[in-house]
């Protein structure tokens, strides 16, 4: 071994030349490869833990088919207009058969007995039938068609009242479903990592199940790769 600066002969294992002093480089070691990696592959779970799960996913996947179906549904009640009835009967849709009853009694009794009244004006009879009675009967009529009218209104009004809480209860019914899919939304979500986003459906579970049923896969993993 020789120093590459002078040329002095070295010692085997000289760091430094005694004579110049200059470094020593030794002569390069073989680079050994750098070994890459090796992912760990997880275990996939047994033919009888794979059908567990299928089965616990199906029951959810059903159930947040159902509520989204039921969420559509409500939806589409909350997006029809109220249907309330804003009319309102007035007097006069009740009292005017009233004014009809006692104009016909005043002629009636005006024919009969409005020359008696004229010869015998002294004598009440005649103008208690011309004239107080059929003025009794217009109070009468409109005593009655005023409590019609509220009768009528009222109605109504009930009826807009219960139009109103009854689409209160679909809306609060809208919001329970979809806090409830939203919750069940974040149970699947640990199930992520196993079931791949196009498997994440009622039909694909379905798919996933048949095939450790009928053993085309032995188990969840190979299952759900299997899936179109």
């Amino acid at each position: 071994m020789y120093c590459q600066n002078c040329g002095n002969e070295l010692s085997d294992g000289s760091l430094f030349c005694n004579a110049c002093g200059a470094k020593i480089i030794s002569a390069a070691s073989p680079v050994q490869p750098e070994s890459v990696p090796t992912e760990s592959v997880e275990p996939d779970l047994s033919l009888e833990e794979s059908i567990v799960l299928a089965d616990k996913l199906i029951k959810k996947y059903a159930e947040m088919a159902n509520l989204n179906k039921e969420i559509e549904a409500t939806g589409a009640e909350l997006t029809k207009p109220l249907n309330t009835n804003l009319k309102t009967y007035s007097f006069i849709r009740f009292f005017w058969k009233w004014l009809v009853i006692g104009a016909g009694i005043f002629v009636v009794n005006f024919n009969l007995f409005g020359r008696t009244l004229a010869r015998e004006p002294d004598h009440a009879w005649p103008f208690i039938l011309v004239f107080i009675l059929p003025i009794a009967v217009l109070i009468l009529g409109a005593v009655i068609s005023i409590k019609q009218r509220e009768k009528a209104n009222n109605k109504i009004a009930d009826s807009n009242l219960v139009l109103s809480m009854n689409r209160n209860k679909v809306k609060e019914r809208n919001d329970d479903l979809i806090k409830q899919r939203n919750n069940l939304k974040k149970e699947l979500e640990q199930y992520n990592d196993l079931v791949p986003v196009n498997c994440r459906k009622l039909s694909a579970m379905n798919e996933v199940k048949a095939s450790l049923t009928y053993g085309r896969a032995k188990g969840f993993k190979e299952a759900v790769r299997l899936v179109r």
